[in-house]
Parts: structure tokens; C-alpha cells; sequence
């Protein structure tokens, strides 16, 4: 097929497909699948990492990604980009679509074009669209020290008192409070249907943790975090995950409603649910973050208006946390038929320490 305008060269990027759970992703939905290719971290940084990125201009503007036989454009955002030797680095979101989707019965493989001409840089709402479910998405990526939401909603995360923030990488430390007066608030739009799922990334440093990430729906239901434990209060009951948090890790915590049922995940993998007493109807969500606990941090939030499945989660934790042993990345290839670009020898990374991504 024919290689976007412009295009120069590119790297193939390929999933293993043994990281992903049968029926990937959900039908009809997008799926956001984070890229990193780290040299200080050895993330990724093999194949012809180097030489693409190099040769990329400046915040990555002459850059598209395509699925491998070029006929589907994958949405992206430039989560974090150095060409500082040493300590190069590219963190990509990638917006896969359903009709590009990542397979758990194959390897699929995507490009990386450098040299583009014409049409998007880069679409972050593509990568977690509005009309996939997604109401708001905050990477904590943005070097202004905000929380900038990805969908085209726009609801920025508005500092409570002073949290500290530290833009370290994909999953890394957004945020964090270190009171119980500190954090970002954000109000959103509506929920438009009374299935909903929270999502966000925890690294607690207090096993006596009290009170902290409270996401609220009309002030009569939260989700928030109590003594390490996922917890979810609907006015009348209050009902709790049965894992707990693992105290200075970044742990991954969802919490999905979906009618009269709570479900809770803890990396990955179901803990618990529990029947509720009432369901209310759609409205305005505010969630916020403090902690009564010293240092502790936050990142990637997500509030979506629906259930992702569970092989939805599954994946995207092991995706998440093992980074490294989830994409192989190909030589760089000349387009237009001129063969490949010699490089120099790089080392192949092995799988990331859980949390420590970027």
C-alpha cells in the first residue's frame, strides 16, 4: 500500500500477543495503548530506535503512525520526547481503533513514519475519543505542571492547596499530595448513562492511609480509597475490594458500576464486587485528590461512561506494567524501496519493573 506523504522512513512496533487477554479490544471501542522507547530507562530502546528518533524534528511533527499495511491511521499523542543523548526518549499514547484493533490470537505490528507531510500531527481526543465512552483521560504528562485532559471534553485538573507534581514518565508520579488539603479537582460534564467505570494509577506510601481520590456523583455515591482498600460508597452501603493496595508500587485501581453492581480491579485482576442499594441517576461528576499520607502519588486518570470488560483490563495493566516485554522494535526502513538504514548496535531491554515506567 502506499506510505503517507512525505514519509522518509519508518519502525515497525509489534505487540506480543501473550500479554493481551482473548478479545482485544472491546468491539467498537478504542483502545489506548501507550508506546515507550526509553535509553536511559533501556525501555524498548532496540531495533532502530535510535536512529528514529534522531531523526524526527522537533516535537515529533513530521511524525504519523499507520497500521502495517498503511491503510488505517492510528490517532497518537506525544506524551514525552527527548533527542538528548543518552537519554533519548519517545512516549507515545496510541489510539488503536477496533478496526485496527490489538489481537490476542496474533502479533499485530504498526508503523511509526517519520517525514510526513499534510494531515495530523497528532489527535489527542483520537486516542481517547468521546465517542468511545471516554469522559475525561489526564495523563499527567503536560510540562506546565496541569492536568490536561485528552478528550475533546477539556475538563483540566485545577490544583487544591499545593500538591507537588513531577512530569516523570508514562506511569511515574503526575501528582503528588502530601496533606490532607492537597490536589486537583476537576468538574466534568454529565454522565450520560448510569454504567460508568474510574480508573486511575496509585502508589500509597502509608499502609495507614484514611481518606484520599474521592470521585463523587451528586456527593451521594464516591469511589475513593480507605486504609489501602478500593471502596465505594452509595449513600446506604458502603462496600469494599477485597485486595488491597501495595504500599510504595504503583498499583492500578478501577472501579466499574454498572446498575445495582460495583466491580473493583486491582492490577488487573478482579477484586470483589457488591451489590448496591441504589443507583443514581446520571449527573455531573467531581473527583479530586487528597491524601492522608505523606508523599503519596497518583497518574493517569480516567473516568469513562461505560464497563470496559475484564479482558479490557487485564491488558491494559499488563501492557501498563511490562512495557518493555510488550513491544518489539523493528530497524529503521527506508521508504521507496532504498533498503535498510545501517545503525549501531543497541541492547534489547527485558521487561520493566512494574510501575516504574518512563
Amino acid at each position: 500500500m502506499a506510505d503517507p506523504a512525505g514519509a522518509t522512513n519508518y519502525i515497525t512496533i509489534t505487540a506480543d500477543r501473550t500479554k493481551l487477554a482473548a478479545s482485544m479490544p472491546d468491539a467498537g471501542n478504542t483502545f489506548a495503548a501507550d508506546l515507550v522507547i526509553d535509553q536511559a530507562a533501556a525501555i524498548n530502546y532496540e531495533g532502530g530506535a535510535q536512529t528514529f528518533i534522531d531523526g524526527l524534528l522537533a516535537n515529533c511533527t513530521d511524525l504519523r503512525v499507520f497500521t502495517d499495511d498503511t491503510l488505517i491511521e492510528v490517532p497518537f499523542g506525544v506524551k514525552q520526547f527527548s533527542q538528548v543523548a543518552g537519554s533519548r526518549k519517545l512516549i507515545l499514547g496510541l489510539g488503536i481503533p477496533s478496526t485496527a484493533p490489538l489481537l490476542s490470537s496474533a502479533d499485530t505490528t504498526y508503523r511509526l513514519y517519520r517525514g510526513c507531510t499534510g494531515g495530523t500531527f497528532e489527535n489527542k481526543a483520537g486516542v481517547v475519543p468521546t465517542a468511545d465512552g471516554w469522559v475525561g483521560c489526564w495523563p499527567g504528562e503536560d510540562p506546565s505542571g496541569n492536568l490536561t485532559d485528552w478528550t475533546a471534553g477539556g475538563y483540566h485538573g485545577v490544583p487544591a492547596g499545593t500538591p507537588t507534581y513531577s512530569q516523570v514518565g508514562q506511569v511515574g508520579g503526575a501528582v503528588g499530595c502530601d496533606d490532607t488539603a492537597d490536589g486537583f479537582v476537576v468538574t466534568g460534564a454529565n454522565l450520560s448513562s448510569a454504567t460508568y467505570s474510574w480508573s486511575l494509577w496509585l502508589k500509597p506510601t502509608n499502609a495507614g492511609s484514611v481518606s484520599c481520590i474521592v470521585f463523587n456523583q451528586l456527593n451521594a455515591m464516591q469511589c475513593y480509597l480507605s486504609s489501602l482498600r478500593p471502596r465505594y460508597a452509595d449513600g446506604f452501603l458502603d462496600r469494599g475490594a477485597t485486595a488491597l493496595l501495595t504500599v510504595n508500587e504503583w498499583n492500578h485501581v478501577v472501579w466499574q458500576v454498572a446498575g445495582l453492581q460495583v466491580s473493583f480491579y486491582v492490577n488487573g485482576a478482579s477484586a470483589g464486587s457488591g451489590a448496591l442499594v441504589q443507583q443514581f441517576a446520571p449527573t455531573t461528576f467531581t473527583w479530586g485528590g487528597w491524601w492522608g499520607d505523606p508523599d503519596s502519588q497518583y497518574d493517569e486518570m480516567c473516568i469513562e461512561n461505560l464497563a470496559r470488560s475484564a479482558n479490557w483490563v487485564t491488558s491494559y495493566y499488563n501492557m501498563t506494567s511490562a512495557n518493555g516485554a510488550f513491544w518489539t522494535v523493528g530497524d529503521v526502513v527506508a521508504v521507496g524501496g532504498g533498503g535498510r538504514i545501517i545503525r549501531p548496535m543497541l541492547y534489547r531491554s527485558g521487561p520493566a519493573i512494574k510501575g516504574v515506567i518512563g
